[in-house]
């Protein structure tokens, strides 16, 4: 699915959810330069995907067609699949990650991040005969993930693992930074997403 694609979904997103919406609005929601959401909104009235009314250039309303329904429930559907997709194959290689780990007996492991990707890197443990010792990020509003401790980058050294799975989708500089400043070695990380992407 292509960039554009997608702020158009998130531009008739927002349009199906009130008919106050307006470009300001649009421009802080979906972080856009006003110009580019004006440029957007213009493609999408002329594919007949939202009605502008209004009397005065500064109160202009935005309604959403039924062919513009029909529009953002297509691109829904292929935003679904293309996460689906996603979803199954990052699954699909943690998973085989995870099993060579196990059967080097490496069970001992801190995962670096608690975002989402940590979730999912945390419920793919579950499967297997590991333990997870800590969860490190340095940024995480909490003291405990999913009842497992949370502890800074710099505590690194003092933990007992066998491997560390990184578990971010971003930041990747930063990670690498902090891992090097605790000393550990490249061969005790496993990067859930290669960390050049």
């Amino acid at each position: 699915m292509d960039p554009k694609a997608i702020k158009e979904l998130e531009i008739l997103h927002e349009v199906s959810k009130s008919e106050q919406v307006n470009q300001r609005h649009l421009s802080k929601k979906l972080d856009m330069a006003a110009g580019l959401v004006n440029l957007y909104l213009r493609r999408l009235a002329r594919k007949g995907y939202i009605k502008v009314t209004g009397i005065k250039p500064r109160r202009l309303k935005y309604l959403l067609t039924p062919h513009g329904i029909a529009e953002k429930t297509r691109l829904t559907y292929e935003f679904a699949l293309i996460s689906y997709k996603y979803f199954k194959s990052a699954t699909d290689d943690m998973r085989e990650k995870l099993k060579q780990m196990e059967q080097a007996r490496q069970t001992q492991m801190v995962v670096y991040g608690s975002g989402e990707s940590a979730e999912m890197c945390l419920l793919l443990i579950k499967e297997f005969d590991m333990r997870v010792v800590a969860i490190v990020d340095g940024k995480a509003e909490s003291a405990r993930f999913f009842g497992y401790p949370v502890v800074p980058p710099d505590l690194l050294p003092s933990l007992n693992f066998d491997k560390i799975i990184v578990a971010k989708m971003d930041g990747h500089e930063e990670v690498k930074s902090a891992l090097k400043g605790a000393g550990i070695a490249q061969e005790k990380v496993c990067w859930l997403l290669n960390p050049s992407t």
